[in-house]
């Protein structure tokens, strides 16, 4: 059996030495994508904890808007987490990975009250 040697399919031209040397290698330039920023958000109001239905009232704008109780998960406007709070559903949508609003969760933080 004989033992073949692969071979190049084509053989790069031969250049100079000194020519190669002095021609600089081009740049590598790393594509850059841009996001656009996000929106500035304009900070969200206070939510008093454990709100009545009369103070709902009272409040004007949010007077028909159905409130939804919810367990304060994470802390935040001065409420503290098992706290359990009254939120429209703006409210709860804006600080939805800061609160749960299943009746389950909101009964367990309701008994770790009493």
């Amino acid at each position: 059996m004989t033992k073949r040697t692969p071979t190049p399919a084509a053989a790069a031209p031969a250049t100079d030495a000194a020519t190669a040397a002095d021609t600089p290698a081009a740049p590598i330039v790393a594509e850059q994508v841009v996001e656009p920023a996000a929106p500035a958000q304009e900070p969200a109001a206070p939510i008093a904890a454990e709100e009545t239905p009369e103070a709902a009232a009272s409040e004007g704008n949010d007077q028909n808007a159905e409130r939804i109780a919810a367990r304060v998960l994470i802390a935040f406007n001065g409420h503290e987490p098992n706290d359990v709070v009254e939120l429209t559903e703006d409210e709860l949508i804006a600080h939805r990975e800061q609160v749960d609003p299943s009746p389950a969760a909101v009964e367990y933080a309701r008994s770790l009250r009493a």
